[in-house]
């Protein structure tokens, strides 16, 4: 992995995060094959759609197998031109994945939420090569916070769990997300779209993570 670049002499300012009605927002997901990062797109879309948004996405994948990078832009607004999010112009990093986070650096600014899922899935590039490294956990955090306004890391995945299926952390995500940040889109939106995009069967299991996201964000910042 190439060595990443940050500003230490910069530092955070904090903003409102309340999202400006006429206001271009921009989310980053950051994430590997296999944790739903897809499902989270289609949601976000069918959610636009639901609060008369426009939205642009572009998808980025790595290798055509489980754990290969998913890198996806995500745009939202009245009047969105181009998919494509500039260096240091997200509103939100959903990191899924540390690894995939730290790559994702070049988005953050001293404006930008860092939402990161502490679940480390070594990538084959990792696994397979004796030159390869994955950093630290404590060592992504460290240079997550000195690019970002503010980073949130957490235990998606155990929350998944405890809602009965480790395949909703994507849910789980989203309701953090939802309970976290005041993106364009309100939460019952939110919920609801997941419930109408993942299969009937799976409705009550990620309805149950969503809301344990939120109860947990919410604990935060009691």
């Amino acid at each position: 992995m190439a060595p990443v670049k940050v500003d230490r002499n910069r530092k955070p300012k904090r903003k409102s995060r309340r999202a400006s009605a006429d206001k271009i927002w921009n989310l980053v997901i950051a994430s590997v094959g296999g944790q739903g990062a897809i499902t989270l797109n289609a949601v976000l879309g069918r959610a636009a759609a639901a609060t008369g948004l426009e939205i642009a996405t572009a998808e980025t994948h790595g290798m055509a197998q489980r754990y290969g990078r998913v890198m996806i832009h995500v745009r939202l607004g009245k009047e969105v031109h181009g998919a494509l999010i500039p260096p240091g112009g997200a509103d939100v990093l959903l990191g899924m994945e540390p690894l995939e986070t730290l790559r994702s650096l070049e988005h953050c600014s001293p404006q930008t939420v860092v939402l990161l899922n502490r679940q480390v899935l070594r990538p084959p590039s990792v696994t397979l090569s004796r030159h390869a490294h994955y950093p630290p956990l404590e060592e992504i955090e460290r240079l997550l916070r000195e690019a970002a306004g503010e980073v949130i890391a957490f235990e998606a995945h155990e929350l998944a769990r405890e809602a009965g299926s480790a395949l909703t952390m994507n849910a789980v995500m989203l309701g953090i997300f939802s309970a976290t940040v005041k993106a364009p889109i309100p939460a019952e939106t939110l919920r609801e779209a997941l419930l109408q995009t993942v299969p009937p069967r799976a409705r009550e299991v990620n309805e149950r993570a969503f809301e344990l996201g939120r109860a947990w964000a919410r604990l935060r910042q009691a």
